[in-house]
Parts: structure tokens; C-alpha cells; sequence
């Protein structure tokens, strides 16, 4: 298993920065992590702002 997706999934929550419309920093948290074919992807909801970054 990927060490970084094993890590995401120890943490439980854990939080990515993006920036907004304004190029301000904003950190969202997140809590699902999945690995495909050897990478990891970051599960949201595609009706989120965090989607569109």
C-alpha cells in the first residue's frame, strides 16, 4: 500500500490548502482517501467548492 495513503488513513481527518478566487489560502479538512492502480486520490463531494480547484 502507498505509504502517504496509509498515513491519510491513520489520521483519520487531515486538511489541504488550496487557494480561493481572491488567491487567499484556505485549508479544508478531509477524511477519505483511496488508492487506485498505485495512486492515492482525495475523496469530496462534487457539489464542493474544493472540487472546482
Amino acid at each position: 500500500m502507498n505509504a502517504a495513503v496509509n498515513e491519510l488513513r491513520k489520521a483519520g481527518i487531515f486538511y489541504i490548502a488550496t487557494v480561493d478566487d481572491d488567491n487567499k489560502p484556505h485549508v479544508r479538512p478531509f477524511g477519505a482517501v483511496a488508492e487506485f492502480e498505485g495512486k492515492a486520490y482525495i475523496c469530496t463531494n462534487n457539489r464542493k467548492n474544493a472540487m472546482r480547484r
